[in-house]
């Protein structure tokens, strides 16, 4: 009889120590530093629809993402992060949070609660699996680290910094009723090289080009030629110098619709790094859009003046 018993009392022991030693949650933690400023990450967080962008997983819901093979549920949206449950559980937790460091650095940060009961059998899986656990935290963090810290991913095209290499420029403005036309640029292009070249003048850089739109039914467009020297200014024809300061540069290979996106990002590059633009930024049309119709195909340069 007192052999059973210990029979018995052998597995109940290990049974009680492990509900008493082992944590009822295993949690695991981990951050990285990424090369980046604060403000994108705001900017991709808040908005919910932005999350596929950055998100290392597949979107399975409208506010339910991928986790290293789990389903999370995002219930709570913040300004420097979010928190999440589980699908399958929803006492496993998450949490994520990024806070602006020293020199334009960002520090991401997540957390996982692996919620695991009175069940001692699930605490001894949880705490052998700990190391798994942390791995895969891992992972997710270099994974968003990649995409935060990778220009062409977070603004559409590779920026580089620059120096302003022209400061005279001849140009030309004209305002339309309507957005203009491929055609219309391209005249107006052809106008300012016939009065350079009138007037003796030397292009020294492919045309630069500005358009905007004023109100809903005007838009102002202004093409810009670098020339050796200033020439004679007139109604039409006018005389612009640039500082030969700082400038952001990105090339984009597509349509309008891409440039204009592309155009944006670049400003935004600029306000997340504290630049302040001291002229209006501008495209250099790369390919002739006239001879290459395919849109695709269109090489455009993008400039931002910028002072540092």
């Amino acid at each position: 009889m007192r052999k059973k018993w210990w029979i018995l009392a052998g597995p109940l022991a290990l049974v009680i120590g492990l509900f008493i030693f082992l944590p009822g949650t295993t949690v695991v933690y981990d951050s990285l530093v990424i090369d980046r400023p604060y403000y994108p990450l705001e900017r991709k967080v808040v908005n919910l629809s932005a999350w596929p962008d950055w998100w290392p997983g597949r979107q399975v819901g409208d506010s339910s993402f991928e986790f290293n093979g789990h389903s999370l549920r995002i219930h709570t949206v913040l300004l420097n992060g979010f928190q999440a449950r589980f699908e399958r559980d929803s006492n496993h937790r998450v949490s994520y949070q990024f806070v602006a460091e020293a020199g334009a650095k960002t520090r991401l940060s997540l957390g996982v609660a692996y919620y695991h009961g009175f069940n001692p059998i699930e605490r001894l899986i949880g705490f052998l699996q700990k190391g798994k656990y942390k791995a895969e935290l891992q992972q997710w963090l270099r994974s968003v680290g990649d995409f935060f810290g990778d220009d062409v991913k977070l603004y559409g095209s590779a920026i580089e910094q620059g120096k302003v290499t022209d400061s005279v420029l001849m140009a030309v403005k004209e305002y339309y009723d309507h957005k203009p036309s491929v055609q219309e640029l391209y005249a107006l292009v052809a106008d300012l090289e016939d009065y350079i070249e009138r007037h003796q003048g030397t292009v020294n850089q492919i045309p630069m080009l500005h358009i905007y739109k004023e109100t809903e039914t005007l838009y102002i467009a202004m093409v810009a030629m670098p020339t050796s020297r200033a020439l004679p200014v007139t109604d039409r024809f006018m005389v612009k110098r640039m500082a030969l300061g700082n400038v952001l540069k990105g090339k984009v290979v597509g349509g309008e619709n891409l440039v204009k996106q592309c155009e944006e990002n670049l400003a935004a590059y600029a306000r997340d790094h504290g630049r302040v633009a001291p002229a209006i930024p501008y495209q250099r049309w790369i390919t002739n859009r006239l001879q290459q119709p395919d849109s695709s195909a269109w090489i455009t340069e993008l400039y931002f003046p910028v002072f540092y």
